[in-house]
């Protein structure tokens, strides 16, 4: 190491620099993955109109019944949100499989049902960008 600082290629504030650099980035890494928890909801909303909102930590199961008597069986579990049983003639909200994150949802046409995840974070209704 010692050949390089002599020879020119970098000098002792180079190194530095580079090596603070990359502590830096792997603080902002590790507080970004551990220093808080992905919180959020299960908004279960049928025809536009929101229904329920259940916190996605909170392992639940919910028989969703729209007016018709039209079911899907709506599971929480392990903050993961999926439909397990629906009486609509195509299935496709159970062939959905899982969701776990933030924006993704789950969509029942037959039934006009849509089952979204929100984070905490995204709550509050705060313009992306401004322009004028």
């Amino acid at each position: 190491m010692k050949h390089m600082f002599r020879h020119g290629i970098m000098t002792k504030a180079d190194f530095w620099l580079i090596a603070a650099v990359l502590v830096l980035a792997c603080v902002i890494l590790a507080g970004r993955l551990f220093g808080r928890p992905q919180e959020g909801w299960v908004v279960v909303s049928r025809s536009g109109v929101e229904e329920e909102r259940i916190p996605l930590g909170e392992d639940t199961r919910l028989l969703l019944r729209d007016e018709k008597g039209q079911e899907n069986l709506l599971v929480v579990e392990n903050k993961s949100v999926w439909i397990e049983d629906a009486d609509c003639p195509d299935g496709l909200c159970i062939r959905q499989g899982h969701i776990s994150h933030s924006g993704e949802s789950i969509i029942c046409l037959p039934h006009k049902l849509v089952v979204t995840i929100e984070g905490m974070e995204r709550t509050a209704s705060v313009p992306d960008a401004m322009v004028n």
